[in-house]
């Protein structure tokens, strides 16, 4: 057997041993995706949250959906319903249909 073929062989080999490790890495790396997703996912297949410009993480002091007008806890607290979006959303999001709570509103 010729020396460069050998060499070849020997670098096929020691990268068949790295395989298990890089498919450890890659496993590893999408079961932390999995914890940082939100607790409560948003359907944006039709398009509707885009349209109401909703995110997440709201980015405007004091108006999330746990203090919209529109959003109904569940027995958690974490997720709601959404009156203006028909589904699902975390109390910390918003979308430009925010209002306030109507003893949010009287107060002011």
């Amino acid at each position: 057997m010729s020396k460069s073929r050998s060499s070849s062989r020997r670098i096929f080999l020691r990268s068949l041993s790295l395989a298990p490790a890089a498919l450890l890495f890659v496993g590893g790396k999408s079961a932390r995706a999995q914890d940082a997703a939100p607790a409560c996912p948003v359907d944006t297949s039709d398009g509707l949250p885009g349209t109401l410009q909703y995110v997440d993480e709201s980015e405007t002091a004091d108006q999330w959906c746990r203090n919209c007008h529109f959003w109904n806890a569940d027995e958690t607290g974490a997720c709601g319903a959404c009156e203006m979006m028909h589904r699902a959303t975390p109390g910390s999001g918003h979308c430009m249909s925010w209002a306030p709570q109507e003893e949010e509103a009287a107060a002011h």
